[in-house]
């Protein structure tokens, strides 16, 4: 375990923990901004406070056995599949305690992810909302694949059932998915999920990778095992397994025959492949489209009262445009930008790998607007 932890500790063992807040209180809306105005983002610095806490617990005048603390520094630090290839083999109970320290522990890393993805900080409050009232329902995971039914219900709708599943490695979250249909990832019944596992650890039924308990299958067993999946979901997973058998007895070489092994979604991903959190890339690039289009609209020019027309006539032109320039980068506008720029400086400093991406998809967005690149670099020549 300690020859797996040094062959692997690298740069992302740092914490944010240890950096300071913002100078300022970052905005976390950056879609509508008469909304982002009330919505502050508080810092990083909130833990959480359920069973699964990233401190070292005293129960019962004991301290967290060493089994648990090397645990979880695997699951941080190493890969499943490097795990799964140690000789001789990690115990099962083992391999199920490096996957229950695998998820996040920290509720604000969510908060995070999910204002990135909406804009604003909603779909994570109604998330809280709906774990308070206890909506989520039958939980399970499975190696490092999460999973439950979130009961939802609006005002004057009869209730709705959402099938959740979000992938995890490395303490990370790599993706979620929902049958809701939101137009963003991050909606309000993957947080609830989220926080559940979260504040709610051991409440939630947990078993090995699938690809661990089927190696323990004899081969009627395995046969067994694929019929009654089958018979189980006939019209959805029939087409796919004739597909496959088709393949797998083909007499030419097909690309299942010529790979070696073969995927397992609750596995985690592989060892090459680099642990970050899922950015909802496409509904991000939308929201800042649209806050710059809208800061680049033109907006009619209103006056006071009459005098000020006179009064203003009064100022040299040079004065009265480079006023013009200066006036969105004092007011901070569009504070939306503004305020992502504070969560990209943050991020920096906390060591994410998602900060150049999110500086990446923030820089191209501005240079497709020409008059936001106009505004702030036009020189004044009179």
């Amino acid at each position: 375990m300690e020859l797996m932890f040094a062959e692997w500790e690298d740069g992302e063992r740092f914490s944010f923990e240890d950096s300071d807040r913002f100078e300022e209180d970052s905005l976390c809306s950056f879609i509508s901004e008469a909304e982002s105005l009330c919505q502050n983002w508080r810092g990083w610095r909130k833990q959480s406070a359920g069973p699964n806490s990233p401190t070292v617990k005293i129960k019962d005048g004991q301290v967290t056995p060493l089994v648990e603390l090397s645990a979880k520094q695997v699951a941080f630090h190493i890969p499943f599949e490097v795990v799964e290839k140690v000789y001789p083999p990690v115990p099962e109970q083992l391999q199920l305690r490096i996957a229950f320290w695998s998820f996040p522990e920290n509720e604000e890393d969510i908060r995070l992810y999910s204002c990135l993805a909406n804009g604003s900080p909603d779909e994570f409050q109604r998330g809280e909302q709906l774990y308070r009232i206890r909506a989520v329902k039958d939980p399970l995971q499975i190696g490092f694949h999460l999973s439950a039914t979130v009961v939802s219900s609006q005002s004057g709708q009869s209730k709705a059932a959402y099938n959740v599943a979000v992938m995890f490695d490395r303490c990370r979250i790599t993706s979620c998915s929902c049958t809701c249909g939101a137009g963003a990832k991050w909606c309000a019944h993957v947080v609830a999920l989220c926080l559940f596992r979260i504040h709610n650890a051991s409440a939630v039924c947990l078993r090995a990778p699938v690809s661990e308990s089927l190696s323990r299958l004899q081969r009627d067993q395995l046969q067994k095992f694929a019929q009654y999946l089958i018979s189980e979901l006939p019209q959805q997973i029939l087409p796919t397994a004739q597909r496959l058998l088709d393949e797998l007895l083909s007499s030419q070489s097909t690309a299942i025959n010529t790979v070696c092994g073969a995927p397992d979604p609750t596995a985690g991903p592989s060892a090459s492949d680099q642990s970050t959190w899922y950015l909802d890339e496409s509904t991000l690039s939308d929201n800042i489209k649209k806050t710059l289009h809208k800061f680049c609209g033109p907006s009619p020019v209103v006056f006071s009262d009459v005098n000020s027309m006179y009064l203003s006539s009064t100022e040299p032109p040079a004065a009265a445009e480079w006023a013009c320039l200066l006036r969105p980068l004092r007011g901070r506008e569009p504070e939306g930008i503004w305020n992502l720029l504070s969560i990209v400086r943050e991020m920096f400093k906390r060591r994410d790998s998602n900060a150049a991406p999110l500086l990446e998809i923030l820089t191209e967005q501005c240079l497709t607007y020409e008059q936001v690149s106009f505004t702030v670099t036009r020189p004044i020549y009179h």
